[in-house]
């Protein structure tokens, strides 16, 4: 999650960040967003969003284009500069 908040931070007009976590796990997200102070926005997911993109493993980390084409996923998380270099790469 730091990595995901330093690009929300520090990448903020190249692309956004959206988190979505399982609505059952609501009250381990808080506490974990207020120990770690994140600022990118995270919606609770009833399970339609992560039935559509067959999430499996958590965290996993999506990247979609603006025509909202899936481009990349990632399992296990994504560092800053693999991000960055992605969005780069597509245009963002």
């Amino acid at each position: 999650m730091p990595e995901l908040d330093r690009f929300y931070r520090e990448a903020a007009d190249k692309a956004a960040i959206l988190a979505v976590a399982p609505a059952s796990g609501e009250s381990a997200m808080r506490n974990l967003v207020m120990q770690g102070k994140y600022t990118y926005p995270i919606l609770l997911d009833q399970g339609d969003l992560g039935d559509a993109y067959n999430v499996r493993y958590v965290p996993a980390v999506f990247v979609i284009d603006a025509s909202g084409d899936l481009v990349k996923q990632f399992v296990g998380g994504t560092t800053f500069a693999q991000l960055n270099q992605l969005v780069d790469d597509i245009g963002g």
